[in-house]
């Protein structure tokens, strides 16, 4: 994951986008694989994590980037307050790496607030 664009602030049950930019940054071409991004109250993926999106990856030549963009929906049942999204990048293992750890996003989640699904007026 080279980039990430989410808003700052999102409401409950309001579309909103998101926005990542992904690079093989190995010698040789990587396979297709998966990206699961989860809404989380901390930036450590748990079982008590919601998954928002389970999303396939062209398979990149060496050195090649893309960006993608989804749309997604933060569940009505979601709690407001401070959360993460955590992008799992390689989430099946399907891609060898020399460094596992980084296809977890989970320390460039950003925090975000889940208001009440009226942005000009959050829950507090």
């Amino acid at each position: 994951m080279t980039s990430l664009s989410v808003p700052s602030t999102l409401s409950r049950a309001v579309e909103f986008p998101i926005q990542c930019g992904l690079t093989n940054r190995g010698t040789v071409p990587a396979v297709s694989s998966r990206l699961r991004i989860y809404l989380s109250t901390d930036n450590r993926l748990s079982s008590a994590d919601v998954l928002l999106r389970d999303w396939s990856i062209p398979a990149l030549a060496a050195g090649a980037s893309q960006s993608q963009t989804v749309t997604e929906i933060v569940p009505a049942a979601v709690q407001p307050g401070s959360c993460y999204l955590l992008l799992i990048a390689n989430a099946n293992g399907v891609v060898t790496e020399s460094n596992q750890r980084q296809q977890h996003d989970g320390g460039t989640g950003h925090s975000l607030t889940a208001g009440s699904g009226e942005p000009e007026k959050p829950i507090s």
